[in-house]
């Protein structure tokens, strides 16, 4: 799950309980202490687990999430919600380019032809474009 919330002024620093329900197999980890993870903008900046134990239960609809969360009294505040630390477009692509140079420092160091080295298969291409 990714979502985010941007409480009016009417609900500024109140404390609101968030359910998300079917959840598929995720239980196991949350009865284990993992938490979501929180981002709030403009604030501290960064992601970072929730301090706060969250709680998860099975219902007939299949398992459900609950955990509070404080709205901030700053004005123009959004607090961004997600199942793991989310990966942004340009750190995917910051990590492939660091692939693509270690695998070819691999071919550098073995010398040989690209079809020979059968400790590791690498391959990248593009997929499409998007619009």
């Amino acid at each position: 799950f990714y979502f985010s919330i941007s409480a009016p002024a009417s609900q500024q620093g109140k404390t609101i309980r968030i359910n998300i329900m079917n959840m598929n197999k995720q239980m196991r980890l949350y009865q284990q202490g993992m938490t979501p993870i929180i981002k709030t903008v403009p604030g501290r900046g960064g992601w970072e687990r929730m301090r706060d134990r969250s709680e998860c239960q099975m219902t007939d609809e299949g398992m459900m999430l609950s955990f509070n969360h404080y709205l901030s009294e700053s004005k123009r505040t959004t607090t961004y919600f997600s199942f793991c630390y989310p990966f942004s477009y340009n750190e995917c692509q910051k990590y492939l380019n660091k692939l693509d140079q270690k695998m070819d420092q691999q071919r550098l160091y073995f010398n040989q032809p690209e079809e020979e080295i059968d400790s590791i298969y690498y391959q990248r291409e593009l997929l499409c474009h998007s619009l």
